[in-house]
């Protein structure tokens, strides 16, 4: 499956998880295989847009019969690049921080956190969940050395700036932004901002809106 030449979808990201996860419940269940009228009215979307999903990832199903459900499944892992472990690091390291570091289910969905990186001169040297925690003028070498490529940002809005530029030096590629503030990068930097109250919000303004 040559996925380096597919054109990159951030709908179909969001999406294919979700069918790993309801792929894996039906294998469970003893299924082994599915269509996609199933797997659309489990996710409450159109049967096209599964077809389409599949078909962009290289899957193909069988007239009356459906997908295969463990070959869909290991096409959505290929697909995603779960076999491949990225290493990331993260800068800030206090409630949402730490709470980031013990979550451990960023390694099935191929992601570990190696290294945090924090200015409170308290916390230098300690393990969360078995991540050791630097100073933050540690960062851009070590990173440097490590040849990690993407960081995670939970410091407070005034430090988001420096430390993202922090890490565009240190060689970083992506940052993942918790800090509610946009951040200024070069192009070749892509940032994913994370607005933890205003996805509230939607979600408040929503519930409101269905009343």
């Amino acid at each position: 499956m040559p996925q380096s030449i597919r054109t990159f979808s951030a709908p179909l990201i969001r999406r294919l998880p979700e069918y790993h996860s309801y792929l894996e419940s039906a294998l469970s269940q003893g299924l082994t295989t599915i269509s996609s009228t199933a797997i659309a009215a489990h996710l409450n979307i159109d049967p096209i847009v599964v077809r389409k999903d599949c078909e962009a990832i290289g899957a193909v199903g069988r007239p009356r019969i459906g997908f295969d459900i463990p070959n869909l499944i290991a096409a959505i892992y290929e697909y995603m690049g779960w076999g491949n472990l990225d290493e990331l690091v993260i800068v800030g390291c206090g409630s949402l921080g730490s709470a980031l570091i013990g979550y451990n289910g960023f390694k099935k969905r191929g992601f570990k956190i190696i290294a945090g990186f924090d200015n409170d001169p308290s916390k230098a040297g300690i393990l969360i969940n078995g991540v050791s925690i630097f100073p933050i003028n540690k960062m851009v070498n070590l990173v440097k050395r490590l040849h990690v490529e993407i960081g995670i940002i939970a410091v407070p809005p005034q430090a988001a700036q420096e430390i993202a530029d922090m890490m565009v030096e240190a060689g970083i590629k992506g940052i993942w932004n918790f800090s509610p503030c946009a951040l200024k990068v070069p192009k070749t930097v892509i940032v994913q901002q994370e607005d933890l109250i205003t996805s509230l919000v939607i979600l408040q303004k929503g519930m409101k809106h269905e009343r």
